[in-house]
């Protein structure tokens, strides 16, 4: 009976080696595909960011000229509240 196993599993090793370098090539194929697709996603993400940045910048001086008239603004009403007190 040993002799018969044994002679069963020694059939089924070359097979179950095959079975797993099939296995790592599909692995390897999925994965580099999975990174091509990430890839690919990061480069569109970066794009749009882009794109926002460059709308972003043009407002950049109103949003300066704002900021300088709330500080102006703040500044005098504080200065007018210390001359009250």
């Amino acid at each position: 009976m040993d002799h018969l196993e044994r002679a069963k599993r020694e059939e089924a090793a070359p097979l179950i080696e095959a079975a797993f370098q099939r296995r790592l090539v599909e692995e390897k194929v999925l994965h580099e595909r999975e990174q091509q697709l990430e890839v690919e996603l990061s480069r569109q993400h970066h794009d749009g960011d882009l794109k926002e940045k460059n709308r972003l910048a043009r407002m950049l001086e109103n949003k300066m000229i704002f900021q300088e008239r709330v500080i102006s603004r703040r500044q005098a009403e504080f200065d007018q509240w210390r001359l009250e007190r």
